[in-house]
């Protein structure tokens, strides 16, 4: 007995991937490098805020350290930048030399932690009330972090 297969079209086998797919394939890994390095960058932008905002703490507290060891000084009004930003040591004058010396070097160092040496951006205000209730407030530009154009960071204290 013979067996007699039906009619039909010859079956094919099927070996390998075809192009198309190759193709969709790499797109779809390309849009997910894309995407992956979008969160990188992002990521990266918000550390970098989040270290100008730690350090303009870091230095606020220092400034209110030093009006504590100069609290005479400092409850007379010599470190006071008065109501505006002083944003270049030249605008820094004090009777009292200690208190003249700090502020300059206080903002010579926040400068060189938010800003640059000659940018008017970063910009410092410091005043004690008669209460000897004392404010530190740093500015500065926050564009480069992804933030706003300006970023403020204020602390008080009583000395």
């Amino acid at each position: 007995m013979s067996h007699r297969l039906r009619p039909g079209p010859p079956l094919r086998r099927v070996r390998g991937v075809s192009l198309i797919e190759v193709m969709v394939a790499v797109l779809i890994l390309a849009f997910a490098l894309i995407g992956l390095a979008a969160l990188q960058t992002r990521a990266l932008r918000a550390n970098v805020g989040a270290l100008q905002r730690s350090q303009a703490s870091m230095m606020s507290q220092y400034l209110l350290d030093v009006l504590r060891v100069d609290r005479d000084q400092a409850r007379a009004g010599a470190y006071g930048t008065g109501s505006n930003f002083v944003c270049l040591s030249a605008g820094l004058a004090s009777s009292h030399a200690l208190a003249q010396d700090s502020l300059q070097q206080w903002l010579a160092d926040v400068k060189a932690g938010l800003g640059s040496a000659d940018d008017t951006s970063t910009c410092v205000r410091v005043a004690c009330q008669a209460d000897y209730l004392c404010s530190v407030e740093i500015r500065w530009d926050d564009s480069a972090a992804g933030g706003s154009a300006e970023q403020a960071f204020r602390l008080d204290s009583r000395i």
